[in-house]
């Protein structure tokens, strides 16, 4: 590490940016860059991505050292993280109701018969034959199926035909256990190529059917080192094994082995770790934040639009609720509790479309709140809410950036939050999806969202904290009282 933050002191010389420049730009003191620079302080991640943010040279240039520091600074799993999320955020912002399962059922030929017996499948279309398998052994409402796979290619193969196979029995109960969760350390770890395989589940049709657990080293069920088939759906008169490259799928419909597994699963669920709590209920989503967030942490989101909410007042929050909307006082209510929690944070970093401004300087419209229950704001009120947030991105410990149209956009309809050891995803509703959110409570998962942000905060993906401000002035200069 010593050698690679030389180099980036050498880079500095090189483009004539001196510490008081960085500090400027950044919330890194010029004595803290001293320090670091005389390695008498390490370099934490969001420090190194800033002041490599300060650097005019060429973005795969800046890209490679930015990956040079990751490798050095986080272990192979977290190092892998970072990549994957940028990859999965991308494809999340793109979701539509058909594009978040990748799975579709074909009308041909389902599968061949070859290997061992009659009861072992191979094929290209593996995914239709566990499709129709689970037709055929899952087929009454208010049943109960155990999933268990892993966090790579056959959890994202299983998550689209189950998803699919599933969606038509109403009151159904789907238990999803993923097993590779296992560090160097023999202790919990989430390998965030997961999120690839829970997040598209979790924001499905049937976000209120699953239940997301992760096994811990004394409580996986099988492996894929010493297993045939390692993964399975467990259904309730029939067990779909599932060999490790997701190539070849075995039938048992032995009643004692049926029974078996799925009291093993029903046995060890009671001791697994809770991954994921997935609802479609936008009370459920704002009561699960307040009681999960920590002022005493930063709060960070990347969404459409800055949080807003963060520069209402007490009266404000009571004015945009409608005399006609239905449960009235318990909006009030949650909203001045969330109001109060926000007030409280004295660090953040939100990442939001530049449109988004532009956009509700225009109408007045909070997208990511109810029509029913938030009317538009006036242009006073909007000049007022604009001004407040021109005031917050001013203040040290707040970080406030519109992402750059030409390196990345976020749909309207997804949000992310991140505070502490909470991360909270959403799909807004629209004329094509239906409300969905999906909580992670996995520590690991949490400190990498945290350090993907850091990272895109000071990324080209974004414009600087003074152009953004400019951008704010512009949309409060816009608008006529």
């Amino acid at each position: 590490m010593e050698i690679l933050v030389a180099k980036l002191k050498d880079l500095l010389e090189q483009y004539h940016i001196t510490n008081y420049v960085i500090a400027k730009n950044t919330s890194i003191s010029q004595s803290h860059l001293s320090m670091i620079f005389h390695l008498k302080r390490s370099i934490k991640p969001w420090q190194f991505y800033a002041i490599v943010g300060q650097i005019p040279m060429p973005l795969n240039q800046k890209n490679a050292l930015i990956d040079e520091f990751d490798k050095l600074y986080y272990s192979e799993s977290e190092y892998m993280s970072k990549k994957h999320i940028h990859e999965m955020l991308r494809r999340l912002s793109n979701l539509t109701s058909r594009g978040m399962v990748n799975t579709v059922c074909k009308e041909k030929p389902i599968y061949t018969k070859t290997g061992y017996s009659d009861t072992v499948y191979r094929g290209t279309d593996i995914e239709i034959v566990i499709n129709r398998l689970i037709g055929n052994f899952f087929a009454k409402s208010g049943s109960c199926a155990y999933v268990y796979l892993d966090c790579g290619s056959s959890g994202s193969i299983l998550r689209g035909c189950i998803d699919l196979s599933l969606k038509k029995y109403e009151n159904s109960a789907v238990f999803v256990i993923f097993t590779n969760f296992i560090n160097d350390t023999q202790k919990t770890h989430l390998n965030l190529e997961t999120l690839k395989t829970i997040l598209p589940f979790a924001l499905s049709d049937n976000t209120d059917s699953y239940e997301f657990y992760y096994t811990n080293v004394n409580s996986q069920i099988t492996d894929n080192y010493s297993t045939p088939y390692p993964y399975f759906i467990a259904l309730d008169e029939a067990v779909i094994f599932v060999s490790a490259d997701s190539s070849e799928i075995m039938l048992c419909t032995e009643k004692k082995v049926v029974e078996s597994v799925r009291t093993r699963c029903e046995g060890l669920k009671k001791h697994y770790n809770k991954l994921i709590d997935a609802n479609s209920s936008l009370a459920y989503m704002i009561q699960t934040v307040i009681d999960n967030n920590d002022p005493s942490e930063c709060f960070c989101s990347l969404e459409y639009e800055p949080c807003f909410a963060m520069q209402f007042t007490e009266e404000l929050v009571k004015a945009v609720i409608p005399p006609e909307a239905q449960y009235k006082e318990i909006i009030c209510a949650m909203g001045l509790k969330r109001l109060a929690q926000l007030k409280g944070f004295k660090k953040s970093i939100q990442i939001f479309n530049r449109n988004s401004i532009e956009n509700f300087a225009k109408t007045g419209r909070i997208n990511e709140l109810p029509p029913e229950y938030v009317r538009n704001l006036t242009p006073e009120e909007r000049v007022f809410i604009l001004n407040n947030l021109l005031d917050m991105a001013k203040k040290s410990g707040y970080r406030f950036h519109a992402l750059n149209p030409i390196n990345l956009q976020l749909s309207e309809s997804v949000s992310l939050y991140q505070n502490g050891d909470f991360v909270q995803f959403s799909i807004w509703a629209n004329d094509e999806i239906p409300y969905k959110c999906c909580c992670i409570l996995e520590k690991s998962v949490c400190e990498s969202i945290n350090s993907y942000l850091e990272y895109l905060a000071s990324s080209d993906f974004v414009y600087s904290q003074k152009e953004t401000i400019e951008i704010i002035e512009n949309a409060i200069k816009s608008i006529t009282v």
